[in-house]
C-alpha cells in the first residue's frame, strides 16, 4: 500500500512564487491526479500568463535556458543552454544551446528558437516581459541585442551593465521558456506569433505535452516520449477543477487525488490529526515538475 504524505512548501526567493500546499495519496502509479483551483487560468502562453497555476502548468511544458535547483536557487545550472560565457565587461551573454532536443511537434530545438522567443515576450510586451524589459531590453533593440549566431550559439547583449546572475534569474523564469518557432508560425494569426493558438495548446519541449483542456473541469497532459533528458515515469497528468479545500482534502482521503493544492490549515490539520498522511515541509523554487 502507497503512503500518503502532504507537503508543504515555501517560497525560498523573491523570484519565487508561494507554492502550493501538497497532498499525496494513492492512484496508478504512472498516473498523477491533481485537484487544484482552475478558474484563474486564462491560457498557457509563457509570455502572457501571470496566474500561480498557470505557471506551474507551464513550467512542465517548456523549458528555459537555465535552471535553478529547488536545493540552491542560488546557483544557476544549466537547462537548454548547455553553458555559457560572460564578456568582460559584464554585457555580453553567450550561450551554447543544448543539440539534441525536439520540440513536442518533432522540430528540432535551435538558437534560432531562442532568438525568437525572447524577442517574442519583449515585442509582445505583456506583464511577464518585465524579467527582460528591467535590463532594459525594448521592441525597438530587441532584434540588435539577442541574436543567433549559428545554430547552437544565442548573444543576449545587455544596453548598460548588470549583476550577471540576476540576468541569469530571468533567463530561468517561466516568462523567458522557449517555444517552437517553426510550429507557432504555422499559427499565426494577423502577426500574433501564436498567441491565439497557445491560450489553449502549447509548442514547448518540456517533459510533458498538453493534450486536453475542458476549462474548468479538467486538464490532462501526457509524457513526452523524446524528451531529452528521458521519458519521464509518470504517463500522464491529470488536473482536475476542484477548487474548495475541504473537497481536495475529501479526494484525498478516497485516494482518488495524489495532489492537493493549496490546502487550508484547517485540513492540513484535520489530515494530519486522522492519522492517514505524514507531513513534511520542502523548499520549493518556482514551479513544481510532476516528474
Amino acid at each position: 500500500m502507497l503512503r500518503r504524505h502532504v507537503i508543504l512548501l515555501s517560497s525560498i526567493a523573491a523570484l519565487s512564487w508561494t507554492a502550493p500546499s501538497l497532498a499525496l495519496a494513492a492512484t496508478p502509479k504512472d498516473q498523477l491526479v491533481v485537484a487544484m483551483d482552475t478558474s484563474s487560468l486564462r491560457g498557457l502562453d509563457p509570455n502572457e500568463i501571470n496566474q500561480l497555476e498557470a505557471a506551474e502548468i507551464v513550467a512542465n511544458l517548456y523549458e528555459r535556458l537555465i535552471v535553478l535547483p529547488a536545493d540552491n536557487i542560488s546557483k544557476p545550472q544549466p537547462g537548454l543552454a548547455e553553458s555559457w560565457t560572460v564578456s568582460p565587461d559584464g554585457k555580453t551573454f553567450t550561450f551554447k544551446i543544448r543539440s539534441g532536443v525536439k520540440f513536442h511537434s518533432g522540430n528540432p530545438l535551435t538558437a534560432k528558437d531562442v532568438e525568437w522567443s525572447l524577442r517574442r515576450l519583449v515585442k509582445l510586451g505583456l506583464a511577464p516581459s518585465t524579467d527582460l524589459r528591467q535590463w532594459g531590453f525594448t521592441a525597438d533593440n530587441v532584434e540588435k541585442l539577442i541574436r543567433s549566431t549559428d545554430a547552437s550559439t544565442v548573444v543576449v547583449e545587455t544596453p548598460e551593465v548588470w549583476n550577471s546572475n540576476l540576468i541569469l534569474y530571468s533567463l530561468a523564469s517561466f516568462s523567458t521558456s522557449i517555444l517552437d518557432s517553426k510550429f507557432l508560425a504555422e499559427k499565426d494569426k494577423g502577426g500574433d506569433m501564436g498567441r491565439e493558438f497557445l491560450q489553449t495548446a502549447d509548442a514547448g519541449s518540456g517533459p510533458y505535452a498538453l493534450r486536453t483542456w475542458r476549462v474548468n473541469e479538467l486538464i490532462i497532459a501526457e509524457a513526452f516520449k523524446d524528451y531529452w533528458q528521458g521519458e519521464p515515469k509518470m504517463r500522464r497528468v491529470l488536473l482536475r477543477h476542484i477548487p474548495e479545500s475541504s473537497a481536495q482534502r475529501l479526494q484525498i482521503d478516497a485516494g482518488d487525488a495524489d495532489v492537493a493544492t493549496r490546502l487550508s490549515s484547517t485540513d492540513l490539520g484535520a489530515l494530519e490529526t486522522g492519522g492517514k498522511v505524514t507531513i513534511q515541509k520542502t523548499p520549493a523554487s518556482a514551479s513544481t515538475i510532476w516528474r
